[in-house]
């Protein structure tokens, strides 16, 4: 019987779990909300592997994780959208499964899925950036990745977009992440769209400004100034190849990127300097992550 590798995906709203082939083709994913607490999130993610075990044998579990992540030592250094600190991911997941544990941050593993089998094959320098419940970075300088001392570089969340602006998990205020990912967007809709439940999501407000919906429009158009604002500071910091868009709000695909050229074309110096740059929707969307931590064993 074959052997397969579960990859594990730890975001700030849900845990996702994959099985790959030793070519990277995703076969089987599930997931569920996520706990919060570490060790009820971690056994969430351990019974989403045994899920798996049942139809496939799993030689190897790959694990990505929002927030700074040390490989080495397996462990997750700090998470604020979890509020994870310290945890011992590798040699929790190692207790309950009994299989070889590697983790790794949750961009830096979508990144490696898309250099092995996505948008970024070939390439040497590319910025991929997941736009999920915050804003999630990785960076390929010169074909390696970059990881920064102590493995805590790339929180391009955390970078300042508006100085003095709202608060951040972080504990700082305009952070790129308050301003340009999937929740930021959902905050400009209930600006416009009310709603007493709680319930409106980012897809929402994507298929309804997609629709023609008029608040939702101008909640989106809001939202993309903010995102391209951080997209120029990336592209004069770096100038990669590439930038290249995961998590969950990339699943809006072409009305995403439409939207993103339109409000950069509007701005002078990316037409100056910047346009050379590529701008790309991960192949395998909000999979990437799930992949790539798999692809920690390939």
């Amino acid at each position: 019987m074959s052997k397969y590798t579960a990859g594990i995906d730890i975001g700030g709203t849900v845990v996702k779990c994959g099985v790959t082939d030793e070519h990277g083709a995703l076969l089987w994913v599930r997931e569920c909300d996520t706990a919060g607490v570490p060790e009820q999130t971690i056994s969430q993610a351990a019974d989403l592997v045994r899920e798996a075990a049942q139809t496939f044998e799993i030689s190897s579990v790959g694990a990505a994780c929002a927030g700074s992540v040390d490989p080495s030592a397996g462990i997750v250094l700090s998470s604020d959208n979890l509020r994870w600190y310290q945890v011992p991911l590798a040699a929790l997941l190692h207790e309950r499964l009994q299989l070889p544990v590697r983790v790794e941050n949750d961009a830096q593993a979508a990144l490696l899925g898309e250099m092995r089998y996505g948008a970024c094959q070939g390439m040497e320098n590319v910025v991929y950036i997941t736009l999920g419940t915050g804003i999630g970075g990785a960076l390929l300088m010169n074909g390696q990745p970059y990881r920064g001392m102590h493995h805590c570089g790339a929180e391009i969340g955390h970078m300042i977009t508006h100085a003095g602006g709202a608060p951040c998990s972080c504990g700082m205020r305009g952070c790129f992440e308050v301003y340009a990912s999937a929740s930021a967007l959902v905050r400009h809709a209930r600006k416009a769209i009310p709603v007493t439940d709680g319930s409106l999501t980012a897809r929402d407000v994507v298929n309804a400004a997609r629709a023609g919906q008029g608040v939702a429009w101008q909640a989106f158009e809001a939202y993309l100034e903010d995102l391209c604002a951080g997209l120029i500071s990336l592209m004069s910091l770096f100038y990669p190849e590439a930038i290249v868009l995961g998590g969950g709000l990339s699943n809006a695909g072409s009305f995403l990127l439409d939207g993103i050229f339109a409000c950069l074309r509007r701005e002078k110096a990316y037409l100056n300097y910047y346009t050379s740059i590529d701008i790309l929707l991960a192949t395998h969307g909000n999979s990437s992550g799930v992949i790539g931590a798999a692809a920690l064993f390939q």
